[in-house]
Parts: structure tokens; C-alpha cells; sequence
């Protein structure tokens, strides 16, 4: 297996996308104020990319298709990312804004892709990203990015798959030392994931593990990335996977991944004794925020 890819089961087959110079474009402005940056982007790229854009640009009279496309809340780098990935099928092309350059694809750019795709049914895109923030944590796990927690919880909601992921390899390759050192920024939401999660599973979470251990868990856990937090189209709706909701306001729309914790399990006496700490930070005041 390497140790720069993520099996899947339907992995991206890209297309290359041919533009002509007469191909009808449509406007599309991401970002406010200072920050906002305009795009003219091919119609059929954005048509290709996902049923959103399609069903945008099929309903769209010809005042709309002037006008263009607005998207105020979004990142601006994250949209250009996903122009990148439409053209190259991959992240790691993409370039900064400002200049020709390639783009440092930092945890942060990460966060802010896998939220645009979620919310605007960008499934390859979505993946590509679930597997990078992936890659990027295996890469390092004497070194988990502890800082990145409280932007994945900031941007998605309860049942997000990207929570799952952070949450799952966190409890199992985090080590105690890190975690005591980092426990005042970690959101309230996150300690209440890691103490009911590991709780279902009978594990202890942040307990010392050897290096061999915690590789041999990255290993196994890369070999079941697609299994559990990949969508394809034959899956449900990705709902509130970046943090949207149904109309009833409900998270359960997407359901969330099947791999993080075993439902049903019953918790032993001993499990419970060790996760007492992580239940007396949750309920700690200074967490509330979260």
C-alpha cells in the first residue's frame, strides 16, 4: 500500500476538461469586501463539477447567467482549489490567488475545501480532501495538529464525517503528554466525541501506544477510509456533512460514516473509570463556548 494514496472502491477517474476560447463563462464572485475575488468560470466546468452547480445553471435565466453566482461566505482559496481540481483532478496543483505559484495546501485550505464540497455536492473533491487531511495526519503522528480541532468543530456539525476522522485517530494515536498540553483550546464538543466514542468502544483514549502500535492503526485505519468516510453516488444525500441541515433542522441528514464506533456495546467498569477525566473537562466552564 502507499503511503500517498487512499484505496477506493470508485476513485476519481479524471477527465481533462477542453475549453474553448469562445466557451460561455459565467461570473462568479467568493469572498466580501477586500477579501472578494472574481472568477469567469466555463459553464460546462461548472456544470460538470456537481448537481448543485447543474441545477443552478439549468434554472438560470439570461440576468442570472450576467449577474453570476455570489458566494460571500465562502473562502476564496478554497474556491480556487476546487477551479484546480475541476481542471487537474487533484489538489496539489492548485495555485495561490494572487499569483501563478503553487499553493501550500495547509490543514486550514484542507478544512475550508472539505466544507465548499459538502455544501455544494462536490463528492470527488469532498473525498479528495477526507483523504488528504488523512494522509497529512499519518504522516506526522508524533505530531498531531491539535490547532486544526477547534476549525474542523467551527465548520461542520455533529455528524460530519471529517469530525468522525479527527475524532477516531485522535483517541487512538494521540498520546496523554500532547493532549495535557493542549487541553485548554480543544472544544467542549470534541473531549464529549472522544469520552462517548471511546466509551462505545472500550478503548481509553490518548493512552501511551509504542510507535509500531500507532503506525499499525494508521495502516489498518487507510485501508478503510473508503469504507467509511467516502461518499459515491449511489450514497446518501452528504446533508450536513459540512455542517448544513435538513428542514427540520436536523443533523441526521447524511447519517454520518459507519466506522468510528460500534453501537451497542456495552461499557465495562474499568472503560468507565478511565474516561473520567475527559467526562470532568467536558463539563468544565470553560469549554461552554463550543
Amino acid at each position: 500500500m502507499s503511503d500517498t494514496s487512499v484505496p477506493c472502491i470508485a476513485p476519481y477517474m479524471h477527465v481533462p476538461i477542453s475549453v474553448g476560447p469562445k466557451a460561455q463563462k459565467v461570473t462568479v464572485k467568493v469572498g466580501q469586501g477586500a477579501n472578494m475575488h472574481v472568477w469567469q468560470v466555463p459553464a460546462v466546468l461548472l456544470w460538470n463539477a456537481s448537481g448543485w452547480f447543474r441545477d443552478q445553471l439549468q434554472d438560470a435565466d439570461r440576468n442570472m447567467r450576467r449577474r453570476g453566482l455570489a458566494f460571500p461566505e465562502e473562502d476564496p482559496i478554497a474556491f480556487s482549489a476546487f477551479i484546480d481540481f475541476m481542471y487537474s483532478g487533484t489538489l496539489d496543483s492548485s495555485r495561490n490567488l494572487h499569483s501563478e505559484t503553487p499553493l501550500k495546501v495547509y490543514l486550514p485550505v484542507i478544512v475550508s475545501v472539505f466544507t465548499f464540497a459538502s455544501a455544494y455536492d462536490v463528492p470527488m473533491l469532498r473525498n479528495t480532501a477526507i483523504d488528504m487531511f488523512f494522509l497529512r495526519m499519518a504522516a506526522g503522528p508524533d505530531n498531531l495538529p491539535y490547532h486544526i480541532i477547534t476549525q474542523v468543530y467551527e465548520n461542520t456539525s455533529r455528524n460530519s464525517s471529517l469530525r468522525d476522522l479527527v475524532t477516531t485517530t485522535f483517541v487512538n494515536i494521540g498520546r496523554p503528554r500532547e493532549f495535557e498540553h493542549n487541553r485548554e483550546i480543544l472544544p467542549r464538543a470534541f473531549l464529549v466525541d472522544c469520552l462517548v466514542g471511546a466509551a462505545q468502544d472500550e478503548t481509553i483514549p490518548f493512552e501511551h501506544r509504542d510507535r509500531s502500535t500507532r503506525k499499525e492503526w494508521l495502516a489498518d485505519k487507510q485501508e478503510h477510509i473508503c469504507e467509511e468516510y467516502h461518499y459515491h453516488d449511489d450514497d446518501k444525500d452528504m446533508g450536513s456533512d459540512g455542517g448544513w441541515t435538513n428542514s427540520t433542522g436536523s443533523d441526521d441528514l447524511w447519517g454520518g460514516p459507519t466506522g468510528r464506533f460500534k453501537k451497542g456495546k456495552e461499557v465495562s467498569e474499568k472503560t468507565k473509570r478511565e474516561l473520567a477525566f475527559i467526562g470532568e473537562l467536558a463539563q468544565n466552564p470553560r469549554y461552554a463556548r463550543y
